[in-house]
């Protein structure tokens, strides 16, 4: 391994096509700014590590790896969901195909209760649905530097089938659920868990 001592505004060559830039240090963390040819792929390393770990399982039985997810990222299928941290209500749609191309994403239900769709079952046919229970709801987050700006496109969610890894984005025409609901701004108490338990358990999808 080589170590060199680089400070901020230095930079080191890789060759005669990759350029590391020294942009900041804030305690123990340093801020890099990379300039690659678009054809070199550049992600922190532990998130390859994960990439590369679920291209291994991808023919496992893990409900994490979806076979296909349609509508979401043109030609893009392969998708696996992370965990972002483990008491986080966050999780990481992450493309297998594109390492760069990650959404955020969590259950409507813990910040808008009364987040409910009713679909018919030729409308979802793609992931094939066969039973209710199977279906699991999730949006797509905005998360900019101001928390309150925090948003969620709950206009168009995603529908998980986790009985057979597929997944698909289901545009709504319900006008009470905008493309941006900002969350902080309309539940001031932010993310709680969503209810379990047989008397009080929430759904947010039907299958008609």
């Amino acid at each position: 391994m080589l170590t060199l001592t680089r400070k901020v505004g230095e930079s080191v060559c890789i060759g005669d096509d990759i350029k590391i830039v020294v942009k900041e240090i804030k305690g123990k963390q340093v801020r890099l700014g990379i300039i690659a040819p678009p054809d070199v792929y550049v992600c922190r390393e532990e998130l390859y590590l994960k990439i590369q770990s679920a291209n291994v399982m991808a023919t496992s039985t893990d409900v994490n790896i979806l076979d296909s997810i349609s509508g979401l990222f043109g030609k893009l299928r392969r998708f696996i969901v992370l965990d972002h941290r483990e008491d986080s209500p966050f999780k990481w749609l992450q493309s297998l195909e594109d390492p760069d191309l990650a959404f955020i994403i969590t259950d409507p239900l813990y910040f808008k209760r009364d987040f409910h769709i009713a679909v018919r079952r030729q409308e979802v046919g793609v992931i094939e649905p066969e039973n209710e229970e199977d279906l699991v709801v999730s949006v797509i987050m905005t998360v900019p530097a101001d928390p309150q700006q925090m948003s969620a496109n709950l206009l168009a969610p995603l529908i998980f089938n986790m009985s057979n890894r597929k997944a698909m984005q289901y545009v709504l025409t319900d006008s009470r659920y905008p493309v941006k609901y900002f969350v902080l701004q309309a539940s001031p108490g932010g993310f709680s868990e969503p209810p379990a338990g047989p008397n009080d358990m929430l759904r947010s999808i039907s299958l008609r």
